[in-house]
């Protein structure tokens, strides 16, 4: 809930610490910079050493970054505290959908990763309910927001202490102590690449297509999602005039209404496949932006944004879990690390992307520019990548 925390409070934030747009971009730079390296190395650790240590990780770095956020005291202190949260978070989402990815059988492992993105929705309107009681309604500080984030956060903590390793993991790893014998074999890793340096991998022949795709697609879709969700009550109440309250119940509701978008969504992936599933929202999305963009009047805004989050919602709850199953057990650590690394480097680059465009050119041109129509190239780039099966055993796809 931490960066929807950050996002919604953006408002209240920048008249606290004398802060204008730029300089708040320039935080969610600096550190998603810092997060792409964070989760390629977390990605290296998940296929060498093992999927639990790095789950640990992940969630200690963003419990203290969320507690220094909360006591921040200027933009340093800001931009350090937000850097923290971001190196847990930028990997987070990867080694928990390897996770999930591997310990599910084919008929439950795209729609266990859809539950578990399901969090993202639950999250933001939980996340817009506090802010609205704490900051509205209560008219306390909006460092307690932050605080309060602390504790689910050391909740989920403690109950993955309890996780257990993967078993093709396990194998892999097996494998690997035997690669110099003659007997090693194995029906889910290919002996013979089984020590290579995996993110050299994905690079290799078999994989690069999809590791190009996945940089493509991650960067695009991931910047464009993220910078909407941070700016979305400066957005609405600068370029569309509503009140920060109104704003409020614009982002809630959408959000709410997401939850709808990953459960479809999740459901017809595993019908007709995750990658068609993905690209037929992520067009049905580019739409409802540029509507959002060009909409005015309190109704129209709220039926385009919570349009635009139930499609985008449903695109979420399917390429995790289509990057996740499309790489071998032998790189799917660093083939979801480089997904999640690809996330960052658009969390980096199209928040400065939309406020240096619309200090230019204004929020209505900027808005299209930076946000329509790079969710629509996303989309269309996965035509790249083969189908998966979603009924396919994860060896049939790739060993």
């Amino acid at each position: 809930m931490d960066a929807q925390f950050f996002g919604l409070l953006i408002p209240k934030i920048l008249p606290a610490f004398s802060l204008s747009l730029n300089e708040i971009s320039l935080i969610t730079t600096v550190s998603n910079v810092l997060a792409i390296f964070s989760a390629i190395l977390l990605g290296q650790l998940m296929d060498r050493r093992g999927r639990l240590l790095p789950f640990q990780i992940t969630m200690v770095l963003y419990s203290i970054g969320s507690f220094f956020t909360a006591i921040s005291g200027g933009f340093l202190s800001l931009l350090g505290a937000r850097t923290v949260v971001t190196l847990g978070t930028g990997p987070e989402g990867s080694v928990a959908s390897v996770m999930v990815t591997e310990n599910h059988d084919k008929k439950w492992r795209g729609i266990s990763t859809g539950l578990l993105l399901l969090a993202v929705p639950v999250g933001v309107t939980i996340a817009t309910i506090i802010t609205g009681l704490v900051v509205v309604t209560g008219g306390f500080n909006w460092r307690y927001v932050f605080f309060i984030g602390i504790f689910p956060a050391i909740l989920i903590l403690v109950a993955r202490l309890k996780a257990k390793e993967s078993q093709r993991f396990v194998e892999m790893d097996r494998i690997r102590r035997e690669a110099k014998s003659e007997s090693a074999s194995s029906d889910i890793v290919d002996v013979k690449k089984a020590n290579h340096d995996p993110v050299a991998q994905l690079f290799e022949s078999d994989l690069r297509k999809k590791s190009l795709t996945v940089m493509i697609f991650s960067t695009l879709a991931s910047g464009v999602f993220f910078s909407i969700l941070l700016y979305a009550t400066e957005y609405l109440t600068v370029a569309k005039g509503l009140s920060y309250g109104a704003s409020l119940v614009v982002v809630g509701t959408g959000s709410t209404a997401s939850i709808a978008g990953y459960i479809i969504a999740t459901f017809i992936g595993q019908k007709i496949g995750r990658k068609e599933t993905t690209i037929i929202f992520g067009l049905l999305g580019g739409v409802a932006l540029f509507f959002l963009a060009t909409s005015n009047g309190y109704g129209n805004i709220l039926l385009s944004y919570s349009l635009f989050q139930v499609f985008f919602a449903a695109i979420g709850s399917t390429f995790v879990a289509l990057f996740a199953e499309m790489y071998p057990t032998r790189a799917r650590g660093a083939g979801q690390s480089l997904n999640f690394a690809s996330q960052s480097a658009g969390y980096a680059i199209w928040p400065l992307l939309l406020t240096s465009t619309v200090g230019v050119i204004g929020w209505h041109n900027g808005f299209l520019i930076v946000e329509v129509i790079p969710l629509i190239i996303s989309s269309l780039s996965l035509f790249a990548i083969p189908r998966v099966k979603p009924t396919d055993e994860l060896e049939a796809i790739a060993v």
